[in-house]
């Protein structure tokens, strides 16, 4: 408010003073200027400007500038914001110390005159500072594009859609063999970018997989049957060369009209005939699940070299499924490594259900973890956990959890839930399955 009264005082001065030159003017122009009158009037306008500059003892200095009186801008201090309003000091160069040589208010340096940083200034008149822009999250459609996809030629979808056409003495004959955890299976596809991380990330040499750090897991048959509840027996699962004739592979064959090659279509369809379980319905059971999940051809065909070991379908429970498993899985991916960009034909659906289990991502689990593991797990839920891996800066980076431990666990449990699961679905089961891929 001093600022605005003495720049007003000011503005009226230079007026008044501004008027009585142009009187003045017309005064000698028009040859009306008397001597007297012009001397009086001097000493008038003097002594005025006199008394006016002792009412403006604080006013900063005043220079007349081409005819007009002008404010020394050098001489009069900005603005500085304070918490509440506007407050302007002014500096005076009038008093006898500031004659003198001493300082009054007033600095020499021009960080002086600098402007203060700004900060938002509420209607309360407190002073909020600016917040940082914080970095913008990335969506997972940009952060997905970064990670590799895994190319697989084979998917759980057709024994998936299979087993729940089961009728009750089917899926008897299934839980007798040893593989009634499959009658839990929900999977129908598998997760590229997470499926490409863990296949790349398995040692096949040290049969270990990599996961944060340098922390190695030891992959076992154990694991195998924690993962997919596959037997674990004590006989070995033999395959056939590729040139051995085999009068069962041959037998089997006559059942599609002689053809060798065969798909996976036509091995459900004829499985699912077979409405009595039997001999024949637990081979096509076999051979359609190890060529859908654990090693199937770069063709796509069915994988029938094995089909030796099934003459006698009563020993199927006492082999040693797991151990086959994890042979494949070191056979496929040596093979992959040497193209990585050609389809992997080992068992991704071990691989991935075994990370989702062991790996747990922010300490906490989407899933109620069972034995076996792929218990409860889904299409859908492997998206959602393929997604959160990748939002939380990528695969392998949670908490190493212990193994599921099988002895707290009922098996008996399995069976039951099995029948009672695929009885009271049915067709809901199939209508899953068909959404699902």
């Amino acid at each position: 408010m001093a600022s605005l009264q003495m720049e007003h005082l000011l503005r009226e001065i230079e007026n008044e003073l501004q008027g009585e030159e142009n009187a003045e003017e017309q005064h000698v122009r028009g040859g009306k200027r008397k001597q007297e009158g012009a001397s009086t009037s001097k000493m008038q306008r003097n002594k005025k400007k006199k008394e006016m500059r002792k009412n403006l003892k604080d006013a900063p200095v005043v220079k007349r500038v081409r005819g007009r009186m002008h404010i020394q801008r050098d001489e009069v201090q900005r603005p500085e914001v304070r918490s509440k309003g506007m407050n302007f000091s002014v500096l005076s160069q009038s008093t006898d110390e500031g004659k003198k040589g001493k300082k009054t208010n007033v600095s020499d340096s021009d960080d002086a005159f600098e402007s203060p940083p700004r900060d938002f200034i509420n209607k309360e008149g407190v002073v909020k500072p600016k917040r940082k822009k914080q970095p913008k999250k990335r969506a997972f459609k940009e952060l997905k594009h970064e990670y590799k996809s895994l190319y697989n030629r084979s998917s759980p979808h057709v024994i998936v859609q299979a087993i729940a056409k089961f009728n009750d003495k089917q899926r008897e004959e299934v839980i007798s063999i040893g593989f009634g955890a499959m009658l839990h299976l929900y999977i129908t596809e598998l997760p590229s970018k997470l499926g490409y991380w863990v296949v790349d990330n398995f040692d096949p040499r040290s049969c270990t997989m990599k996961v944060s750090g340098d922390i190695r897991v030891h992959v076992t048959d154990e694991d195998v049957e924690n993962a997919l509840g596959f037997p674990r027996g004590e006989e070995a699962v033999v395959k056939k060369h590729k040139h051995e004739k085999s009068e069962l592979a041959v037998e089997w064959r006559k059942v599609f009209g002689g053809k060798e090659k065969i798909t996976p279509s036509e091995v459900a369809t004829a499985m699912i005939n077979c409405k009595e379980g039997g001999e024949w319905f637990i081979r096509h059971f076999v051979v359609l699940l190890i060529s859908s999940l654990i090693e199937n051809t770069k063709s796509g065909y069915i994988n029938y070299q094995f089909i030796n070991c099934l003459r006698d379908t009563k020993a199927v429970k006492r082999m040693n499924w797991c151990e086959y498993v994890i042979s494949a899985l070191v056979e496929k991916k040596l093979e992959w490594e040497e193209a990585k960009d050609k389809a992997f034909t080992g068992p991704l659906l071990f691989l991935v259900v075994f990370y989702v289990d062991r790996m747990v991502v922010y300490t906490k689990r989407t899933v109620i973890r069972k034995w076996p593991a792929l218990i409860g797990w889904t299409t859908p839920l492997l998206r959602d956990r393929e997604k959160t891996d990748i939002e939380a800066s990528g695969f392998g980076l949670g908490y190493l959890d212990d193994k599921v431990n099988k002895k707290t666990s009922n098996v008996e449990e399995i069976r039951t839930d099995a029948c009672e699961v695929h009885q009271s679905q049915g067709e809901d089961a199939t209508e899953h399955c068909e959404t699902s891929t």
